[in-house]
């Protein structure tokens, strides 16, 4: 995956060395983004029965500003790391053409799998690619 390094809402660190050797599900989204937030629910649900497994969750959020992002959060309560990158910069980096855009990256920190868009069936898919990825499962 291209190098990255973000800080979380939380204020917490994140970047390609830390997340190595977890599957990572990289979620480009946006507050006022129909279909993102269609799917943020799913992926939720993803989270919360894989449980303990070395997976990490990250939302990026391609909001032009900040404002909408923290409100959001509070009142959906996912689980998810989050860290607001804006609309320039890692974006165009990671050749995001558009959103909801998801890129799933092994433990090596490559990047096995990517959805463009949004699917209705995206948590059976991504279920079935975290679960390839992950040692031992």
């Amino acid at each position: 995956a291209p190098e990255f390094s973000v800080t979380t809402l939380d204020g917490a660190r994140l970047d390609n060395a830390t997340l190595q050797g977890r599957v990572v599900v990289v979620d480009f989204w946006a507050t006022w983004c129909g279909p993102c937030t269609k799917e943020m629910p799913l992926l939720d649900a993803l989270r919360q029965e894989l449980g303990d497994a070395p997976v990490t969750f990250l939302a990026l959020s391609v909001d032009a500003e900040l404002d909408p992002v923290p409100p959001f959060v509070e009142r959906t309560g996912y689980g998810f790391d989050y860290a607001h990158i804006g609309d320039v910069g890692m974006k165009q980096r990671w050749s995001v053409r558009g959103i909801p855009s998801l890129f799933v990256l092994g433990p090596d920190g490559r990047v096995a799998h990517h959805h463009q868009g949004f699917r209705p069936d995206i948590r059976e898919v991504l279920e079935a690619e975290i679960r390839g990825l992950l040692p031992g499962r």
